[in-house]
């Protein structure tokens, strides 16, 4: 008999509180970029450095604060796979990378709306798929999603 995974309430709120934190980091981000001076000068700089620096905008000074930004969110959404999936492996990132590669492809590398419409596009069209329903029980194989979704 094949093993099926019946979810438990705690992993279903784990898996909200989750998805609520990540919520709360993206809209944290949007607001920040949008509405606080650090993001007035990220949006120059990645227009055009030169011309933001002839404006007065520190360039060196944006880019080194843009890499800490990026690695702390590097660090959160690795936290919360972690949280979610209940393990770590160096692995873990390839299969993270082709999803990000699609969210880019089909959301768009300049647009920061689309990459989140792109990601969760793809989160429904991984649960909607036949066989691939986390809370119905799933008996598909785990490795559909490795190259079939593309």
């Amino acid at each position: 008999m094949p093993l099926v995974w019946r979810p438990t309430l705690s992993l279903l709120i784990g898996t909200i509180g989750v998805t609520v934190f990540s919520l709360f980091l993206i809209c944290m981000l949007i607001a920040a970029m949008k509405f606080h001076e650090f993001g007035w000068t990220w949006r120059a700089c990645s227009e055009d450095l030169k011309m933001a620096s002839l404006c007065g905008v520190h360039v060196d000074q944006t880019l080194a604060i843009t890499f800490v930004i990026a690695s702390l969110y590097a660090s959160a959404a690795g936290s919360l796979i972690a949280l979610l999936y209940g393990s770590v492996s160096f692995t873990m990132g390839q299969m993270i990378g082709l999803k990000t590669l699609f969210i880019a492809v089909i959301g768009g590398l300049t647009s920061f709306a689309g990459a989140v419409l792109g990601a969760f596009l793809l989160g429904l069209l991984r649960d909607c798929l036949p066989g691939r329903s986390r809370f119905l029980g799933s008996t598909a194989d785990p490795n559909f999603e490795t190259g079939r979704v593309f």
